[in-house]
């Protein structure tokens, strides 16, 4: 999801780069409605409130620390290990 995302950040702001200069047609240019809805993309990412930031930091901080805490406590089994028990 987080990479979709900034894809279309980066994205948005390359077409509002290629196409800042272009040549109008008129009052239905549809490369100045695509401008202003990139425009109000990178706006709704600025401004995004606090909580949703704090949201998405600590689901990535759980996340990685399920990871973290899974790679800690695994056990090790002498099948995991690949021990031949022979008697």
């Amino acid at each position: 999801m987080a990479i979709v995302m900034l894809s279309a950040f980066l994205l948005a702001g390359i077409f509002i780069a290629i196409e800042a200069e272009h040549d109008c047609e008129g009052e239905d240019c549809y490369i100045c409605e695509c401008l202003e809805q990139c425009h109000a993309l990178l706006n709704r990412a600025v401004s995004a409130p606090a909580s949703c930031k704090a949201a998405v930091f600590s689901v990535a901080l759980l996340i990685t620390s399920c990871f973290h805490i899974l790679r800690v406590f695994r056990r090790e089994t002498p099948v995991s290990i690949k021990v031949r028990l022979n008697d």
